[in-house]
């Protein structure tokens, strides 16, 4: 089974987790939950479309709660490009990178008005798990801060902006046996939109 496949099911877990406990008339009384839609566009990586779910605790009857998501995307890509200073230029370099992401948010959420229209704010620390295709990757650690708007329908509107770096190593040559070593540093900093519904 691949790494990714594990990371899969293990977002797929969460995700059954987080539905479940939604279901449940005491959790979904004390926790507001939510589903969205998402795009990220990275420093060093094209953009890519995904998705995730989040769940914030609200401290009393105040507007601050804990807040926690996770989100899964795929497809995102880099381009040894001449001028890229990730370039690889060994024999058999491919000429790019492609890599999943499924990002981990642990954080504070602020809700202008918790019980209609209103801003919502929030920052926080994020763990990113990579899966690169043909090579490998290390886990890391970032931090994001989050701007959005809630209707008094359930939709919610965010735009978040995401701090991270990733080391991408043991990339696999094309057409003749081996990997390249290197460390490539990669820039995972950027903005993500979410469009999505809570309850």
């Amino acid at each position: 089974m691949s790494r990714m496949t594990t990371v899969k099911r293990y977002f797929a877990a969460l995700a059954l987790v987080f539905l479940a406990a939604a279901a449940l008339p005491a959790t979904a009384e004390a926790a507001d939950f939510r589903i969205v839609g998402s795009l990220l566009d990275t420093a060093d990586l094209s953009e890519s479309a995904g998705g995730g779910i989040g769940v914030a605790f609200p401290f009393g009857t105040g507007n601050w709660a804990a807040d926690f998501a996770i989100y899964y995307f795929e497809n995102f890509e880099n381009h040894f490009e001449s001028g890229n200073p990730n370039a690889c230029t060994n024999p058999g370099c491919p000429n790019k990178v492609e890599l999943s992401s499924f990002p981990i948010d642990l954080g504070l959420r602020y809700r202008q008005n918790p019980d209609d229209s209103g801003f919502v704010g929030g920052f926080g620390l994020s763990f990113f798990v990579v899966d690169p295709v043909h090579a490998e990757g290390d886990d890391t650690e970032g931090a994001y801060a989050m701007l959005g708007y809630e209707t008094g329908g359930g939709w919610v509107f965010e735009f978040l902006y995401r701090d991270a770096d990733i080391t991408i190593n043991n990339i696999e040559l094309v057409g003749i046996p081996g990997v390249i070593p290197n460390d490539f540093q990669l820039d995972m900093s950027g903005y993500q939109i979410n469009v999505g519904y809570s309850w």
